[in-house]
């Protein structure tokens, strides 16, 4: 693999495990979010991600947290970790994140890299994630 590959697709949320842990007198609450996703695309595996929510309103919030991917490219194996901070509004959720260093596993033992992801219109979620794979 080469310097800073740029991979595609998209991910379906699979399960979703939400509970608040604090509600304001205004309006809003803070809750933690426990999600199963299945990734398709140039990368295939599956990942458990936990947030952690600040809701300002129904329709609007913040997030941050971990995601770690039992990820697929090609012949490569192993999981990778990402350290996700996003943001909810309009019924559009979308996050940029970086790859956690030296928490990689199997052919992604020492990746580097960041990306982002999107939800469309149609509840879709689409990424990119540009990877550097150190060569064996």
């Amino acid at each position: 693999m080469s310097k800073n590959d740029i991979y595609r697709g998209h991910f379906q949320i699979t399960a979703w495990d939400e509970s608040t842990y604090i509600t304001f007198a205004e309006g809003g609450k803070q809750t933690h979010a426990k999600i199963t996703q299945q990734y398709d695309g140039e990368i295939t595996g599956d990942a458990n991600v936990n947030y952690l929510m600040t809701y300002l309103n129904d329709d609007h919030a913040f997030f941050v947290g971990y995601e770690v991917i039992n990820i697929f490219i090609s012949q490569l194996k192993g999981t990778i970790t990402l350290q996700h901070t996003g943001e909810y509004q309009n019924h559009i959720a979308s996050s940029n994140f970086t790859i956690v260093v030296d928490a990689g596993t199997g052919d992604f033992k020492n990746v580097t890299g960041q990306g982002f992801f999107k939800t469309t219109d149609n509840g879709q979620t689409n990424y990119e994630l540009s990877l550097s794979i150190p060569a064996k």
